[in-house]
């Protein structure tokens, strides 16, 4: 069943409206066709049942690390040392930025490939930036954002368009603010944040005797709940499909739980499937693999 939580239900969403919002989300009426789904993790990818699983390596050998997709499923972002490496889910474009600073954190990209977030260390001060990948400009958003959260910043997530910033803090404190600054919500007891291709944000949070997994409508100040748990540590680290018709999450059991059990959620007909992949955690999907960056290639 899915529920409709507004901010008069919720004192975790501080700015939200207190009249009763109905959802007017129209879902695309068409099947689903999800077999090409590839599922990231920080070092593997995957087919959607957890089988052909290959380890990402750079040609030359080096690690991947803080690795994300864009949300429409179409561009793979690393980071390996001090270079980010940006790559089309066919493997056909590729470009690499060099970085001044020493990467940390999460790293995040739009559609596109246009615009790139990460944070990273510069004189031992933490910074949090947004790179223009056309001109190659950054701009500095440790100042407009710091004023939100006294905590370290996690699993940060750029917008398919570059325009809106989610992220936890290491306080479970899920903010969500322009690309400009301004602070646009702010949820307590939420974690891990991820944007559909078309501007929603689903994440999890920990409201109801267990961790569920939500979804945010941030212009029309409306979170609705779509997976609900009993008995168990409950569902955690959603991704979208890269058609924004589905949600991908894990199950785990237990609190101490290290691998949880992959589960597709159709957003037409609330629907779940349970895949035979066990992950650790799940970072992204991707329309393609990116054969060239699987270890051997």
């Amino acid at each position: 069943m899915i529920r409709l939580l507004t901010g008069l239900a919720l004192v975790m969403t501080v700015l939200f409206s207190t009249t009763t919002l109905a959802l007017s989300r129209e879902w695309r009426a068409r099947d689903t066709q999800d077999d090409g789904w590839q599922v990231v993790t920080l070092n593997s990818v995957m087919n959607l049942d957890g089988g052909d699983v290959q380890a990402f390596a750079l040609n030359e050998g080096k690690i991947l690390n803080n690795v994300d997709c864009s949300p429409d499923g179409k561009t793979l972002v690393f980071v390996s040392g001090n270079t980010v490496h940006i790559l089309s889910a066919d493997g056909v474009e590729r470009r690499t930025i060099r970085l001044d600073i020493t990467p940390a954190g999460d790293v995040s990209i739009s559609n596109g490939g246009e615009v790139l977030m990460l944070s990273g260390y510069e004189d031992n001060i933490y910074h949090t930036y947004l790179i223009h990948a056309g001109n190659s400009e950054w701009v500095e958003l440790h100042q407009t954002l710091s004023r939100y959260d006294s905590g370290y910043r996690v699993q940060t997530d750029l917008s398919s368009d570059g325009r809106r910033i989610a992220y936890q803090t290491a306080y479970q404190t899920l903010i969500v603010a322009s690309a400009d600054g301004d602070l646009l919500a702010q949820l307590y007891g939420a974690y891990l944040p991820a944007w559909s291709p078309d501007g929603l944000l689903a994440f999890a949070a920990w409201w109801d005797a267990s961790s569920d997994i939500y979804l945010m409508d941030v212009d029309r100040h409306l979170i609705m709940q779509v997976t609900r748990q009993r008995n168990a540590f409950g569902n955690s680290f959603p991704a979208w499909s890269p058609d924004g018709d589905s949600i991908v999450y894990g199950y785990y059991r237990d609190l101490y739980s290290t691998f949880g059990d992959l589960h597709v959620l159709n957003l037409h007909t609330g629907d779940v499937r349970r895949t035979s992949a066990v992950l650790d955690q799940i970072t992204c999907l991707l329309t393609a693999r990116p054969t060239s960056l699987v270890a051997g290639s």
